[in-house]
């Protein structure tokens, strides 16, 4: 079980690659992440259209609807660039997540110096 919640939580995996990218090994790194963790994947979202903001993708769009519709309780993604590699956004993007009662599980922890 995961702690804060009864049952394993149940979550979505997110990556985001480049047009024609293979989405494997990136998928395959946020996999184990949350199998180590215990939590249950739901729900698989690739994000191949490569913008650099955020709020026009549209499978991170799904990630949120899920987290408000309460079908997932947080985001395993293989690294913060999968969100955005600017500050700005990727803290924008957190408070969303967070202000739907979500989380989001880096595979990669990139915040230890």
């Amino acid at each position: 079980m995961t702690a804060g919640f009864d049952v394993p939580a149940a979550i979505a995996l997110y990556v985001l690659v480049r047009p024609e990218q293979d989405p494997a090994e990136r998928l395959a790194v946020a996999h184990d992440a949350a199998a180590r963790h215990g939590y249950t994947v739901v729900e698989v979202l690739v994000e191949d259209a490569w913008q650099t903001h955020p709020g026009l993708r549209p499978r991170l769009a799904r990630a949120h609807a899920l987290l408000r519709q309460e079908l997932v309780h947080g985001l395993v993604a293989a690294s913060r660039v999968d969100i955005s590699c600017d500050d700005t956004l990727y803290e924008s993007q957190l408070q969303r997540l967070h202000s739907a009662g979500g989380f989001l599980h880096l595979a990669h922890d990139e915040t230890r110096f």
